[in-house]
C-alpha cells in the first residue's frame, strides 16, 4: 500500500521577490561615494583628537605630580626630552628611594613639543635650548609640598603641523597648569 501526500496549492502565496544585481551594485556605489566623501573629515578629527589627548594627559601628569610630590614628601620631575620625543613623570632620584612609579611616554610622530622657560621667552624645539648641557632636561619641578619649584618650564606647546596647537600655559598665579588651544588659520 502506498500513501500519497497530498500537498496544498500554492495559489494564494506571494511572489518571491529579491534585490536585483543592478540594485545591489547601485548600492555598493552610493556607499563607496559616500565614504570616500567623509574620509578626508574623518582623518582631520582623528588628528585633532590627538593632539587634544596628548594635551590633556599633559595636564594630568600636572596634577599628578603635585599630588604625588605632597604625598610622598619628595620633589617630582615633568621632564621632557625633545630628541626622542619622550617624557614623563618621576620623582628625583635618591640612593636610597627608586621610583618605581615613573611614568615614561612617546609623543605621538605627528606631533612636536615647544618649550618656553619663561614668559617672554620665545619657543624653543631645539633640544640643546637649555645651554651647553645636553644631559639635563628640561622639567616641571613640582617640590616636596607640591607646589611649583623654581626653574619650572612657563609653557610647553604641543603643535600638529602648523595649523593647529595647545599649550600647557602657567596660570596667572603661578600655582597651576591649564590648557589654552591655539587655532591657525594659514595664510593670515
Amino acid at each position: 500500500m502506498t500513501s500519497s501526500t497530498v500537498h496544498p496549492p500554492l495559489v494564494n502565496r506571494p511572489p518571491f521577490r529579491a534585490f536585483t544585481l543592478v540594485e545591489l551594485l547601485l548600492v555598493l556605489a552610493l556607499l563607496a561615494i559616500g565614504a570616500s566623501l567623509s574620509a578626508p573629515q574623518l582623518a582631520t578629527f582623528f588628528r585633532g583628537r590627538t593632539l587634544d589627548n596628548e594635551a590633556r594627559r599633559l595636564l594630568s601628569l600636572t596634577h599628578l605630580g603635585a599630588a604625588r610630590a605632597a604625598a610622598e614628601g619628595r620633589p617630582m620631575s615633568l621632564w621632557f626630552d625633545l630628541p626622542s620625543g619622550r617624557y614623563g613623570l618621576a620623582a628625583l632620584e635618591t640612593p636610597r628611594h627608586a621610583d618605581t612609579r615613573a611614568q615614561d611616554f612617546t609623543l605621538d610622530p605627528e606631533l612636536r613639543f615647544e618649550l618656553s622657560l619663561t614668559q617672554s621667552s620665545p619657543l624653543y624645539a631645539d633640544p640643546g635650548f637649555l645651554g651647553g648641557d645636553r644631559t639635563a632636561k628640561p622639567e616641571i619641578r613640582f617640590e616636596p609640598d607640591g607646589t611649583l619649584g623654581g626653574g619650572s618650564l612657563h609653557r610647553v606647546t604641543l603643535r600638529q603641523g602648523a595649523a593647529a596647537a595647545v599649550s600647557l600655559t602657567l596660570t596667572d598665579d603661578g600655582l597651576r597648569y591649564e590648557l589654552l588651544r591655539h587655532d591657525v588659520v594659514p595664510g593670515r
